[in-house]
């Protein structure tokens, strides 16, 4: 699950990227920067440190806890004997684990909001850890187990939507403190997280599995696999989530973003200026972009209204009148409406 929300990454930094541009495309050097001039400007700001540590412990988690799934639910529940058994068990378990990050789509960003994105994270998975906990009241009763992956996912659906915009945060800061973007390396890193922890976490779940005797022809697997295995599924993450925890008390890139945002602008028109461009504030770029985008629309619809008339030998004239009538009908009920409801707003 956590794979597939960071999957957007590439698209969230692109938009940071463009957000808050004017007209730069001439002095773009965000392509042409050398990869060791951004590695410096990253590893030199702790900011970028902490939101790393969080992917790369956030994913190492996640991803110990989905390989030793299927192990847990095959040897550790009371009265799952058989593969047809725990492959229920692990349906039921991949199920009520992903339910609450699918509902809390639409209440991350309201949280988030209302709290900030860091303190929005950090409780979240504060609760993440408290509910996992739940789990080990025991380890071997099926309801229980599923209450605590249900806390534990509430607690995590703000780190699952909102980290995201935070590094994109971290990314301005860097750009506003030094000049550029560092995008590139930072997405490389990233990337490498993504590959890298897959193999690692893989590769741990299997030498521990070998490490403490596990045996796949066994009724019963010994008290050290067992206990291995409730390390994996039930602590990995929550140890993560504790560590992530403390990381994220001292991520404070927020409280920049208005500055940072000014200090960016500030960049980009100087060095616009000394391309020999043409300033445009990104309030008015986005202005006329949006005249232009409603003015090829109406004629790519003034076209297809040609073409529809062409067709069916109908008077383009009468069908365009026609059109702008029910238009400006509309337009009028819209404003009759907009006027009513500000005439109520002051009764």
């Amino acid at each position: 699950m956590c794979c597939d929300i960071f999957s957007n990454f590439a698209g969230i930094l692109l938009y940071t990227r463009e957000s808050h541009r004017g007209k730069y495309e001439a002095c773009d050097q965000g392509e042409k920067l050398p990869m060791i001039k951004q590695l410096k400007a990253c590893v030199s700001n702790g900011y970028w440190w902490i939101i790393i540590l969080y992917f790369l412990l956030f994913q190492f988690g996640g991803l110990v806890k989905n390989g030793s799934m299927s192990y847990y639910s095959r040897w550790m529940f009371d009265g799952i004997t058989s593969e047809a058994a725990a492959g229920t068990a692990m349906g039921t378990l991949g199920l009520i684990g992903g339910l609450p990050t699918a509902i809390g789509m639409v209440l991350a960003w309201p949280i988030a909001n209302k709290l900030g994105k860091q303190k929005a994270v950090t409780i979240g998975l504060a609760i993440s850890v408290v509910g996992g906990l739940v789990s080990f009241l025991d380890i071997h009763n099926f309801t229980i187990v599923c209450i605590g992956v249900i806390l534990k996912g509430i607690g995590s659906i703000p780190a699952m939507y909102v980290t995201l915009a935070l590094l994109s945060d971290v990314l301005d800061h860097l750009e506003a403190k030094n000049g550029f973007r560092s995008d590139g390396f930072t997405m490389s890193v990233y990337g490498a997280i993504m590959v890298g922890m897959t193999g690692l976490g893989n590769g741990l779940i299997n030498a521990l599995l070998t490490a403490t005797g596990y045996d796949a022809s066994a009724s019963v697997q010994n008290g050290g696999v067992q206990s291995m295995l409730a390390l994996c599924y039930l602590g990995a993450e929550i140890i993560c989530y504790a560590v992530i925890v403390i990381l994220m008390c001292f991520l404070k890139v927020e409280k920049h973003i208005e500055e940072d945002q000014k200090t960016i602008l500030q960049h980009q028109k100087k060095a616009v200026l000394e391309a020999g461009g043409v300033w445009i504030e990104p309030a008015e770029r986005l202005r006329m972009e949006q005249e232009e985008a409603e003015r090829m629309a109406e004629e790519a619809r003034i076209e297809e209204l040609k073409a529809y008339c062409k067709k069916k030998g109908l008077d383009f004239e009468m069908q365009e009148a026609s059109y702008q009538k029910k238009l400006a009908e509309k337009r009028a009920k819209a404003e009759a409406k907009a006027r009513k409801k500000q005439k109520s707003q002051f009764s």
